[in-house]
């Protein structure tokens, strides 16, 4: 078994006691599958007879889930 930081070990067992750490990973995750799955619906109906529509759609999804997921991830920081 690897051996962990034990300071890292330490900060992630007083961040994840309370409820706070809970809640907010599960909105960031709820916002981001929300986006994506929304953009999926509205771009697979669009691109449904175009041969070349999954890899349109996948090289779409891949740059809007990195986009949003940095943004959330610049609010939540501060």
């Amino acid at each position: 078994m690897a051996e962990f930081n034990p300071v890292l070990v330490k900060e992630l067992r007083g961040r994840m006691r309370g409820a706070r750490a809970f809640v907010l990973l599960t909105i960031y995750l709820l916002i981001l599958s929300g986006v994506s799955l929304l953009f999926y619906a509205a771009i697979a109906d669009v691109s449904a007879s175009d041969l070349n529509s999954g890899r349109t759609i996948g090289k779409s999804l891949f740059l809007l889930i990195a986009a949003v997921a940095l943004i959330e991830v610049c609010i939540i920081t501060p």
